[in-house]
């Protein structure tokens, strides 16, 4: 008998064999849980996990853009993906050097909590009270009103975009006179902690 001959035959003498013996004792015991069981398993699995999608989108573009800048401030990211940074690491490196990452910080990090919970919560919701930091930058596409998801998607959109330009060649020389503005708009953040 081989080893595989052999794994079976001991599969089914002590797991297989008492396992059907249980079932046909236990017949209509087994068939409830298995029925509730069931009924779990298809409420969690059928459930409109869109709203799952939309955010993990969004957090995966953020994170490409983060990685942009990493790439564009502190030369290549070779090092910082060896490094196995997380999402919250990244934004902290980065808030030093980018004006406009201090400004939608705590936007990003919103989304990053809602994904984390999202991550590890078949029923979690996202409510309108989740995205009201990042309300006054959603403007393109102008979200629905009361869809938190459509404000995350047009905050990410017009964030993203001006992150994009403010690291490329031709948005330097755009974002050159903003240098100024990082001390004023740094009172500002700090005042409103």
């Amino acid at each position: 008998m081989d080893r595989v001959e052999l794994f079976q035959k001991v599969v089914y003498e002590y797991f297989t064999k008492p396992y059907l013996k249980h079932l046909s004792e236990h017949k209509d015991e087994d068939e409830k849980d298995f029925k509730n069981w069931e009924h779990e398993f298809r409420r969690l699995f059928e459930a409109n996990h869109e709203l799952v999608g939309r955010i993990l989108k969004c957090h995966l573009i953020i994170e490409k853009y983060l990685n942009d800048c990493l790439r564009h401030y502190y030369g290549e990211t070779s090092c910082f993906e060896e490094a196995g940074l997380r999402f919250h690491q990244k934004l902290t490196l980065l808030k030093k050097k980018t004006l406009l990452l201090r400004i939608f910080s705590e936007g990003f990090e919103r989304i990053n909590n809602i994904r984390n919970r999202l991550a590890h919560k078949l029923d979690a919701r996202v409510t309108i009270e989740d995205v009201k930091v990042m309300k006054p930058f959603a403007v393109v596409p102008e979200p629905k009103p009361d869809d938190p998801i459509s404000v995350i998607e047009s905050f990410t959109t017009l964030a993203c975009c001006l992150i994009a330009d403010e690291i490329s060649e031709s948005g330097q020389r755009r974002w050159k006179h903003c240098a100024d503005l990082g001390a004023e708009v740094d009172k500002i953040l700090n005042s409103s902690l």
